[in-house]
C-alpha cells in the first residue's frame, strides 16, 4: 500500500481569531471611528447653531432694550421741556404744546399732549419718546405727569365792578343753588357776592341788601375784553338772508336760529320771539336791543353767545332764557362796548362780561314797567343796581368748566409710564 503525506506550511495564527478574518476586523474598527466622528460633528454643528441663535437673540434683546431706554430718556426730555412752561403759564402752555411733536437732530422725537379737562383737579402731561420711528426697530415709551391745579370761575361773584358797585333803593343781591324760589331762600353766607378792583371802602356802596358775606376790595381781577370771532356763517331768518352789514330786525314775529356764528350790524327785537336750537354766536357791531316783551328761548342743550361793540339793551318786559342755566346765555362786551341797560321789568337768566361798559339794572322808579331781575352774574367797569331791582347769583357758575381759568399750578409728580 502506498501512503501519500500532505505537507502543510506552518503559519502563525492570532489567538482567538480564525484564519482569513484579520482585514475584516480592521475595517469594523475604522467604520466605528468614522461613525463616531460624524455623530460628534453633527452634535457640534447642532450645538453651534443653537449657540448662534442664542447669541443673536441675546444681542437683539439687548439692542431692543437699549432702544427702549433711549425712547424713555427722549420722553423724559419732553417732560423737562414742557414742565417749566406749564408751571409758569398753564393756559398758554396748553395752547402751544398740546399735540405738538419735536424732532431732535438725531431723528428721534417726542410728542406732547395735555389734558386740562374739568373732571379732576389735575393737569395731565403726556410725553411719548420715539426712536427709529416708522421702522421695524421702532421703540416707544410714554411718561405721564400730573400737576395739581387751582381754578377759578370768571363769574365768581354775583356783581363785579372794575371801579365800583352801587346797590341802592331797596334793591338786593342773593344767591341760589339750582332753582331760585324766593328772596334769600337758599343763602350761602360763606360766599362773597360782591367784588371790585378798587381799593376804597366806598367803592362798594350798598344801601340795599346783600345776602352773603362782605364784599371784597382790590381783587386784581383781569378785565381784558373778549375778542369777537372773525369767521362767520350766512344768517338766514324766515327765508331771507341777513347781510353782515345789516341789522336783524324782528317786529311782532317769530324766528328760529340754528347753530352757527353770525355777524350783523345790530339786533332789534320788538314784541318778537327768537328760538335758539343749537350753539349760536352773534357778533353785533352796534347795538343789540331786546325790548317790548320780546323773548329769547333756548331749546334744551342750546346756547347763545352775543358779542357787542356798542350797547346791550334788555328792557320793557324782555325775557331772556327764562328758567335756563345762566351759563347758556352769555353776553361779552368788546373793547368798544359802552353800556348795558337792563330795565323796565326785564329778566335775564345769563351772564354779562363787559369790562369797559357801565351796567345799569333799573327798576320802576326810573320810567320802566317794574323792577328788573338778573339770574346769573354781571361784570362791568361800573355797576349800578337800583329801583327795587335784584341780582340772584347762580352758584353753579362757581364750578362751571365753561368759565374756569387756571389760577395756579403746583409741582408735578410722575403718574405712570408705559
Amino acid at each position: 500500500m502506498k501512503i501519500t503525506r500532505h505537507l502543510t506550511k506552518n503559519r502563525p495564527r492570532l489567538h482567538g481569531s480564525r484564519p482569513g478574518n484579520h482585514s475584516f476586523s480592521l475595517m469594523n474598527e475604522q467604520g466605528s471611528v468614522l461613525v463616531g466622528l460624524i455623530v460628534t460633528m453633527s452634535i457640534l454643528a447642532v450645538a453651534g447653531a443653537a449657540m448662534l441663535s442664542l447669541t443673536a437673540t441675546s444681542t437683539y434683546t439687548e439692542i431692543a432694550a437699549n432702544r427702549h431706554n433711549a425712547a424713555y430718556y427722549i420722553a423724559e426730555s419732553g417732560g423737562n421741556y414742557a414742565i417749566p412752561q406749564i408751571i409758569n403759564n398753564a393756559a398758554q402752555a396748553i395752547s402751544t404744546l398740546h399735540n405738538r411733536t419735536y424732532t431732535l437732530a438725531t431723528g428721534q422725537y417726542f410728542t406732547l399732549a395735555l389734558d386740562n379737562s374739568s373732571s379732576t383737579s389735575f393737569i395731565f402731561l403726556t410725553s411719548t419718546g420715539v426712536v427709529s420711528g416708522n421702522s421695524w426697530a421702532e421703540a416707544r415709551e410714554t411718561i405721564t405727569w400730573r400737576f395739581p391745579r387751582t381754578t377759578k370761575s370768571l363769574f365768581d361773584k354775583a356783581v363785579f365792578g372794575n371801579k365800583h358797585i352801587k346797590i341802592l333803593q331797596n334793591s338786593y343781591v342773593d344767591s341760589f343753588g339750582t332753582t331760585w324760589t324766593c328772596e334769600n331762600c337758599s343763602p350761602d353766607p360763606t360766599i362773597s357776592l360782591l367784588g371790585v378792583n378798587g381799593d376804597k371802602k366806598n367803592d362798594i356802596d350798598v344801601n340795599g341788601t346783600v345776602y352773603g358775606s362782605a364784599g371784597e376790595l382790590d381783587m386784581g381781577k383781569d378785565m381784558t375784553p373778549k375778542t369777537p370771532p372773525t369767521t362767520f356763517n350766512t344768517l338766514t331768518v324766515n327765508g331771507s338772508t341777513v347781510a353782515q352789514d345789516a341789522t336783524l330786525v324782528l317786529n311782532n314775529t317769530t324766528a328760529t336760529i340754528s347753530s352757527g356764528t353770525y355777524k350783523t350790524k345790530g339786533i332789534q327785537m320788538n314784541n318778537a320771539t327768537m328760538t335758539i336750537t343749537g350753539d349760536v354766536v352773534f357778533y353785533v357791531t352796534t347795538d343789540a336791543d331786546f325790548q317790548e316783551n320780546s323773548t329769547v328761548t333756548l331749546n334744551p342743550g342750546a346756547t347763545l353767545t352775543v358779542y357787542f361793540d356798542n350797547d346791550l339793551n334788555m328792557k320793557d318786559g324782555a325775557r331772556i332764557n327764562m328758567g335756563g342755566a345762566a351759563e347758556n346765555f352769555v353776553a361779552y362786551g368788546t373793547a368798544a362796548a359802552k353800556k348795558v341797560d337792563i330795565r323796565g321789568d326785564a329778566t335775564m337768566f345769563g351772564v354779562i362780561y363787559a369790562p369797559e361798559a357801565t351796567i345799569h339794572v333799573k327798576g320802576k322808579d326810573n320810567g320802566g314797567m317794574g323792577p328788573s331781575s338778573v339770574f346769573g352774574s354781571i361784570i362791568g367797569d361800573k355797576v349800578h343796581i337800583y329801583g327795587d331791582s335784584n341780582v340772584h347769583y347762580d352758584r353753579r357758575l362757581l364750578t362751571s368748566a365753561k368759565f374756569s381759568s387756571i389760577v395756579s399750578v403746583g409741582q408735578p409728580t410722575q403718574y405712570f409710564t408705559q
